[in-house]
């Protein structure tokens, strides 16, 4: 199965999820990040889904599907009850309305995957499988993020100051790539994101000056 990644702004957009257990409400913690207006058809909930209703954070509509009173059209729709049948129609009104279906059953069903997620401050990283083996995939996450360290939302605030004043002071494109490129392979901007700011400031100002 071929995916192509792409972010998502979902914000204000309509999706709509099936199901209410523990696998719609994971889905329903998601799409809440993301500020999609989330409608849920279930007869029942777990808990944890009633307390969004109950906060207006979902649109709950109680009831079996049936393919009516969904709410506004969704773009994103997701198949989560346990059982396959109704997973299946849910799918079939999702491609003909011609919105995009992610099926917890059946990834070949599906033409939208979630990936496992990891994120701090702006820096988000998704890895998929297709859907062949979702715990490895949390696995590797894990393993990911740890290789990777608590620090990179520091490099990266860094990362972005230091560019803003490139370009405010370091005329031609060319010239700011390579002062950015010799300070990221340099394996600098580790070390000044752990500095304090007076330091930081003063290794940008510097980093300015550089010819």
């Amino acid at each position: 199965m071929t995916l192509m990644p792409a972010g998502i702004r979902l914000t204000g957009r309509a999706v709509l999820v099936v199901g209410g257990g523990a696998v719609a409400l994971r889905k329903i913690r998601l799409l809440s990040r993301s500020g999609a207006r989330i409608t849920l058809i279930s007869p029942d909930a777990l808990p944890a889904i009633r307390n969004f209703a109950a906060a207006g954070k979902i649109v709950w509509r109680r009831k079996r599907w049936d393919g009516r009173g969904v709410g506004p059209n969704p773009v994103m729709v997701f198949a989560c009850t346990d059982d396959p049948a109704v997973n299946r129609k849910v799918a079939a009104w999702a491609k003909k309305s011609g919105a995009w279906i992610n099926r917890a059953d059946d990834p070949a069903g599906s033409n939208i995957h979630i990936p496992a997620i990891a994120k701090t401050g702006p820096i988000l990283i998704a890895l998929f499988s297709g859907g062949a083996a979702p715990a490895y995939v949390k696995y590797l996450r894990q393993r990911i993020w740890r290789a990777l360290g608590p620090d990179i939302s520091s490099e990266l605030r860094l990362i972005a100051q230091i560019r803003r004043a490139l370009k405010s002071r370091v005329p031609g494109a060319a010239e700011r790539k390579r002062r950015l490129t010799a300070l990221l392979k340099t394996g600098r901007i580790r070390v000044l994101a752990k500095k304090s700011p007076a330091a930081r400031r003063a290794a940008v100002r510097q980093l300015l000056k550089e010819r």
